[in-house]
């Protein structure tokens, strides 16, 4: 069985379009727990609206972020494998059937994810997703960045099991699934990337990114820099460079974007050209 945990907060406009996707799944062996961070809005309405069997919620009152209210969710699943979903993204019917397939011989799946406007229209055609390398993963994903996106995640129990919950420090605020990731990695999670677009991430009408989230990358990234290798962390810190420059030039600080662009530069990085294009459009002062 599959359990598909939903933290939510104050989205009972955008929560049908997601329970409605689990609902509609043509594989029906799941449970979905709901965890609902004392939301003002008509949420329990909307989830006791369904009177399905399979669907259940837990009102938790978080203050800690988001990562608490999906440990309670996962404390509270019942099945083999638990799936990550945030309540304003969602899957696509045939999702748990063709993951069903992996189950078996992997620990980690996830896919790709179509990206879609506040206007429900496509920004392109998927979020980036590729296969880790897994001989070493570690670097691959400070190097080349992270692949597995949240709202595609199942991870095995047995996996669960060993490495424990999210961890709830504020600092890796929006990086506590990366984090999660790697733990499970390195506790031998069997990754399996479906290179297939199962379900949809929705961007909503906010594209930019919170500058605090420079400061959780660098918390990441400095909880993991001690077990790479020197040439591997010189490419791990250019990789973060680019990522700083991104945040910058999505809240206009073209400048502070244009140094850590340029810090970011190195023909082995495959971001290579995309910061090449952070120059120049920060130049010319343009927002991502």
């Amino acid at each position: 069985m599959f359990s598909i945990v939903i933290p939510t907060y104050n989205h009972a406009h955008l929560l049908p379009r997601c329970i409605e996707s689990i609902i509609n799944q043509t594989y029906t062996d799941w449970e979905l727990i709901i965890v609902n961070n004392a939301s003002t809005d008509n949420t329990i309405e909307v989830i006791e609206g369904y009177h399905h069997p399979k669907v259940r919620y837990i009102n938790f009152n978080n203050d800690q972020g988001i990562a608490a209210s999906r440990n309670v969710g996962i404390r509270a699943a019942k099945g083999d494998f638990v799936c990550f979903l945030d309540s304003d993204d969602w899957w696509k019917p045939n999702k748990l059937e063709v993951c069903s397939a992996y189950t078996a011989t992997h620990d980690l799946i996830y896919h790709n994810l179509e990206v879609v406007s506040a206007d429900g229209k496509a920004l392109r055609k998927q979020l980036y997703s590729r296969q880790i390398a897994t001989d070493n993963f570690l670097a691959d994903m400070f190097i080349n960045g992270n692949p597995i996106k949240n709202s595609s995640v199942m991870l095995s129990k047995n996996i669960i099991e060993k490495i424990g919950y999210l961890d709830e420090d504020m600092g890796l605020m929006a990086v506590e699934d990366f984090d999660y990731w790697l733990r499970a990695l390195q506790a031998g999670a069997r990754p399996k990337y479906i290179a297939d677009c199962l379900g949809y991430y929705w961007v909503g009408s906010n594209t930019s990114s919170k500058l605090l989230q420079i400061q959780r990358n660098q918390h990441l990234f400095d909880k993991y820099k001690g077990q790479l290798q020197p040439s591997e962390l010189r490419l791990a810190e250019k990789m973060l460079h680019y990522q700083q420059g991104r945040v910058y030039q999505s809240n206009k600080m073209f400048g502070k974007a244009l140094t850590h662009y340029l810090k970011s530069l190195s023909l082995r990085s495959d971001k290579f050209r995309f910061a090449l294009i952070g120059i120049v459009t920060s130049i010319f002062r343009v927002k991502i």
